[in-house]
């Protein structure tokens, strides 16, 4: 009787495979050898925070971006400066361009209006007209447009870095 017992258990014992080629072991094993190391819950919190800044960063930046200016110069019979901005897409279009830190939007057109083409006009003088949205260049900007009124022609004196140049046009 111990025979066929002894028998039974070498059946048994054949049958059964040992624990380290067992299936769910070699599945642990082979994805262990040939994944590689995962980072740390630290890193990978890291990661996971940065590309949310970064995301929220970028859209309150999109959203929360300065309004450039434009400025709408009028001489006395009516007609508005227009140059040509070499930067853009080389349209017509008001002078004017970014407002600096700390810098008030009268004083940037001012700024940018002589920068472009040497008209020197007091920041007093300009005149709130309206917010636009411009869509000239790459990305699409807001601008706030200030008017001022010219009582004679001054010699317009393009800036050679961006504007191309200048042309006097009815305003429509």
């Amino acid at each position: 009787m111990t025979t066929p017992n002894l028998k039974s258990n070498r059946h048994r014992s054949a049958t059964l495979s040992p624990p380290s080629i067992h299936p769910q072991t070699l599945a642990v094993d082979r994805r262990s050898a040939n994944r590689p190391k995962r980072p740390t819950l630290g890193v990978r919190l890291v990661n996971v925070v940065a590309k949310r800044l970064g995301a929220l960063y970028s859209i309150a930046s999109a959203i929360h971006r300065k309004d450039r200016v434009r400025v709408q110069l009028i001489r006395d019979d009516g007609k508005v400066l227009y140059v040509r901005n070499r930067f853009s897409d080389q349209t017509l279009t008001l002078p004017g361009g970014g407002v600096k830190r700390h810098e008030s939007y009268p004083a940037a057109a001012a700024r940018e209006l002589y920068e472009e083409t040497g008209v020197a006009i007091d920041e007093n003088q300009f005149h709130y007209i309206d917010r636009l949205r411009f869509k000239e260049s790459v990305r699409p900007f807001f601008a706030r447009v200030y008017r001022a009124a010219l009582t004679h022609e001054p010699p317009i004196a393009v800036s050679s870095l961006e504007i191309i140049s200048h042309e006097w046009l009815d305003a429509e």
